[in-house]
């Protein structure tokens, strides 16, 4: 009898050998972004492979595989097929290192654009208009902000409790990504 995946069998076996389990199903493969991302990247290389000649992507499906585990990742500089060996501990710490610091210069390219947005209190502000909360008549015509309002105080980093002009307070903090300062 074969013992199931997530059987209690299979589960010690994996604590003994200090295997973390992940387990995501194979009808929804959006629940596991890795495998997800994964599978687009095949896809496409199978595209690009078999060009006009579709239905012949079963003879060349083991090729695209074998391609993907053997070329190096970039976020890894190793490939997957070499971090699999038992052996290449060494090779596996540097390739974690590597993808830190891969990982680091993504997000330090991502974050260079970002503006922080200061307020101070009583400093008075726009808020961007939402679809949802803007007149269906309205379609392109709709203001883009709404507004002014007052800011009465710093809710956390970055995000502001407002009021209207007539001193009602807004029932939620508002983020500075979705406020702009009213100049009159």
């Amino acid at each position: 009898m074969v013992p199931s995946l997530s059987g209690k069998e299979t589960t010690n076996f994996c604590d003994s050998w200090g295997i973390k389990m992940i387990t995501s199903t194979l009808v929804h493969p959006q629940a596991n972004g890795q495998a997800e991302s994964n599978n687009n990247i095949i896809i496409n290389n199978l595209k690009k492979k078999l060009g006009s000649k579709k239905w012949k992507w079963a003879e060349e499906l083991p090729y695209v595989l074998w391609a993907d585990i053997s070329t190096p990742k970039n976020a890894i500089g190793q490939t997957p097929f070499s971090l699999d060996l038992e052996t290449f501990d060494e090779l596996r710490d540097l390739a974690k290192v590597r993808m830190v610091a891969y990982q680091q210069r993504v997000s330090g390219a991502y974050n260079k654009n970002i503006r922080i947005r200061r307020f101070q209190e009583g400093y008075m502000v726009l808020r961007k208009a939402f679809q949802n909360r803007t007149n269906l008549a309205d379609e392109k015509l709709a203001p883009k902000w709404e507004g002014p309002y007052l800011i009465e105080a710093e809710a956390a980093k970055g995000s502001y409790r407002l009021v209207t002009m007539e001193g009602i307070p807004l029932l939620r903090a508002w983020n500075a990504i979705h406020l702009k300062k009213y100049f009159m």
